[in-house]
């Protein structure tokens, strides 16, 4: 992980404003970056091409901002993205098609969409800033899917994440603080599995692979021009993660489970702005780094 290097090379311009999610391609030859930013445009960025684009393209698909992407776990020519604008959709990066996957009814559109998770091939989590989460089929009408209202008490959804291996449970943070368990088989219960409380708003969550308890402080006040700091665990390692950072030295923290400091500090010339926005490649180390001005940096 300490050589891990950004340069020149590595760093393009790939969206119009605020990057505020992004996911590197499962390919293990061609390191290719989806990002999304705060006026709805997914941008696509084939990191070794060089051309007068510097290998980036975008296009807007949403009308708001896109806090959730992800490349289908199941179909890795097509990148799903989720909105402020009420809808899920899917990008066929094959035939340059975007497809609605759920949308929220007309007059529901103000309660918007904050997350998603794919528990399998068909099936998808989406979590609203209304404290309901939807379980979409995309073999389905986009508009027909039913929401589960789990979290009644909450303002907002920040997250949801399927249990990687045991799909009948999800797990939720919202604007309270809270975190919750819920085992999707006992939903008309309307109630958690376990619940966890922060004292301030859980802005993100991850099912760990790693069953250690751990706790750390970090600095996550990034304020309305930054956006919120969501923690990617590294490829192939149980106990590391990468998270962004308000250092001033403008770098991306590499943290390992048990210490009190970061054991590696991701920099270089190249890299002049925070990156509060990262993800890591599923199965090559290879991390990424997004700032507010929509300029991505590749460490590899």
């Amino acid at each position: 992980m300490m050589l891990l290097v950004v340069t020149q090379d590595t760093v393009a311009k790939v969206v119009p404003k605020r990057i505020t999610c992004m996911a590197l391609h499962p390919s293990n030859s061609d390191d290719i970056l989806f990002v999304g930013d705060k006026e709805g445009y997914l941008g696509i960025w084939l990191v070794d091409r060089s051309d007068s684009t510097d290998g980036a393209w975008s296009f807007r698909i949403h009308g708001s901002g896109i806090p959730c992407m992800s490349v289908d776990s199941f179909s890795s020519g097509r990148v799903i993205t989720t909105s402020y604008d009420g809808s899920t959709r899917a990008t066929d990066l094959q035939r340059l098609v975007v497809d609605d996957v759920y949308s929220r009814p007309q007059e529901r559109r103000q309660d918007y969409l904050t997350w998603h998770s794919q528990v399998d091939a068909n099936l998808l989590l989406v979590s609203a800033g209304t404290g309901d989460v939807t379980f979409v089929d995309m073999r389905e009408a986009p508009s027909s899917a039913k929401s589960n209202k789990l979290d009644p008490m909450s303002k907002s959804i920040k997250v949801v994440a399927a249990h990687p291996t045991a799909t009948q449970y999800s797990v939720t943070s919202n604007n309270m603080g809270e975190v919750k368990l819920w085992d999707h088989r006992k939903l008309n219960h309307k109630s958690a599995v376990c619940c966890f409380k922060h004292p301030r708003s859980a802005s993100s969550i991850r099912f760990s692979p790693n069953t250690e308890e751990w706790s750390v402080e970090h600095n996550n006040q990034t304020g309305r021009w930054l956006t919120t700091h969501k923690a990617d665990f590294m490829p192939g390692r149980e106990d590391s993660f990468v998270v962004g950072s308000l250092n001033p030295e403008r770098i991306i923290e590499v943290w390992r489970t048990g210490g009190s400091s970061p054991v590696v500090a991701l920099k270089g010339d190249a890299m002049t702005t925070f990156s509060s926005t990262v993800c890591c490649h599923p199965s090559r180390f290879v991390v990424a780094g997004g700032n507010s001005s929509g300029k991505c940096h590749v460490f590899r």
